[in-house]
Parts: structure tokens; C-alpha cells; sequence
């Protein structure tokens, strides 16, 4: 999320991330407990079998995290030069508001968003070196040889089960939406005006999880779970500055 007109802005995401949400997916399948994700049942135990522990995940989770932040920046030039093409097409033509904080504004910049993908995908080959090993979190593990086969195959089992453990992201998109919901996706950007100039960007992945827990991942990325599709606006906004905080605290500009 940012508001065009910047050839620099700051950038905020949140949203559902399939890679990092297989990474939380295979703790629960194997019953490994790692703090804060230690509210799960015991599993099958093959990924400790093979050599799995908590700082082996950590360290893997980590990995997988900052290739997806990597990947986000990769295109983040990109969008910056296509939004704001966008805006000043749309002002010349009077079509949006010449404020973008109106709330008006949120219908054409979430299409904007539709527009963007369809014209990535038509020049994927700019970006599938930056895109490769996002893509695949198994290829992150530099753990034991059994480990990273183990989670290749667990990788297989997962993906005839994202789409469902995205479900929630629809409803939630919706539930915080400024036009059609109770504005928890713009309030949650203002609040973070005090953070543009300590952070150079935050990343919230989404992911679906037992019990609500955060976990950062700096220098400017945060995992949060969705609980039964779930996930309380005020929550998430607190928590969402709770993480700046620290992240902040952690990396200092």
C-alpha cells in the first residue's frame, strides 16, 4: 500500500503469503514447537527424523521470508513507475480525486492493483530470476540432505491445500476495506506515519495459524496469524505497531 505521486514512497503490504504460510503449515504437520508457533499438537515427527529442529526452522523460515521481501522489491520499481503513469493519466482525465486520501480514491487504486498483475505476468521473463527461488521455499533450506527432501515432498502435499487456507483473505480484504468495510487497512496506514522514516518498508505476511501470535523476521518483515479465518482489526493494528516498534528498535535507519 502506498499513495502514488512519490518517485520514492513508502510502502506498506499485509496479506495472505502461501510460501511463508507452507513454512508455518509444516510445523504443524510434524509437531515441532517453535516459540512463538508452540501451540499446536504433536504431529508425525518425519521433518525431526530427518534432521529438523527449531533453529534449523528459524534459520529457514528467515530465509524464505527475506527471498519473498527480495521479490517484493524487485518489483517494486516497476509498480512505482506504472501507478504513478496511472495517476496522472486518471487526474488529466478527471476521473479520480486530486486527494489521495479521499475515500473515494479506494475503488480505482484497488483496481489499479488488477491492472498492475496483468501487466507483470505479460513480462514475467524481467523478473523469474528474482522470482525463482521465492517460488520455492524447499530450495531455502540448507539444513541435512533427508531434511530438504522431507520438506520437497511435504511441499507436494501442500498445494492441493493453499487455495482453502486462503480462504479467510477475501472476507478479510473486505471486512478492512475503507469503502466497504470498517477502514482497518487505511487506519492501519496512518498509524505507521510516525515509522516512514525509521523503516524502509514493512511487510505483514498473513498466514493461517492455532492461535494468534506474531513473529519478526527484520529488517522489515512480520509474520501474523489468522485464526479460523479470523483476525479482529483493533488487534491487528496494535499489533501491527507493536511490530514497527520493535522492528524499528531492531534495524534503526
Amino acid at each position: 500500500m502506498f499513495y502514488p505521486g512519490s518517485e520514492h514512497p513508502w510502502f506498506y503490504a499485509y496479506g495472505c503469503n502461501l510460501f511463508v504460510d507452507f513454512c508455518i503449515w509444516v510445523l504443524e504437520v510434524d509437531g515441532l514447537q517453535v516459540s512463538p508457533f508452540d501451540q499446536h499438537p504433536a504431529g508425525d515427527g518425519t521433518l525431526r527424523a530427518a534432521g529438523l529442529d527449531a533453529e534449523g526452522w528459524r534459520s529457514w523460515l528467515n530465509e524464505a521470508v527475506n527471498l519473498q521481501s527480495q521479490q517484493t522489491r524487485a518489483v517494486r520499481q516497476a509498480f512505482v513507475a506504472f501507478t504513478n503513469a496511472w495517476w496522472r493519466s486518471m487526474q488529466a482525465q478527471g476521473s479520480v480525486p486530486l486527494d489521495p486520501q479521499a475515500e473515494t480514491f479506494s475503488l480505482p487504486a484497488e483496481a489499479l492493483g488488477e491492472h498492475f498483475t496483468t501487466a507483470l505476468r505479460a513480462r514475467l521473463d524481467l523478473f523469474l530470476p528474482q522470482f525463482g527461488a521465492a517460488q520455492n521455499p524447499p530450495a531455502a533450506w540448507q539444513g541435512s540432505a533427508a531434511g530438504g527432501q522431507r520438506l520437497g515432498e511435504l511441499c507436494k502435499a501442500y498445494k492441493p491445500l493453499s487455495n482453502k487456507r486462503k480462504e479467510w483473505q477475501r472476507a478479510l480484504v473486505r471486512q478492512w476495506s475503507p469503502s466497504r468495510g470498517d477502514g482497518t487497512s487505511k487506519r492501519s496506514w496512518d498509524d505507521l506515519e510516525p515509522y516512514r522514516a525509521r523503516l524502509e518498508t514493512l511487510i505483514i505476511y498473513l498466514v493461517e495459524y492455532a492461535h494468534e501470535v506474531y513473529y519478526l523476521v527484520p529488517p522489515v518483515s512480520a509474520i501474523m496469524t489468522v485464526v479460523n479465518g479470523r483476525l479482529d482489526g483493533e488487534i491487528y493494528r496494535a499489533n501491527v505497531l507493536r511490530v514497527a516498534e520493535e522492528l524499528a528498535k531492531s534495524h534503526p535507519s
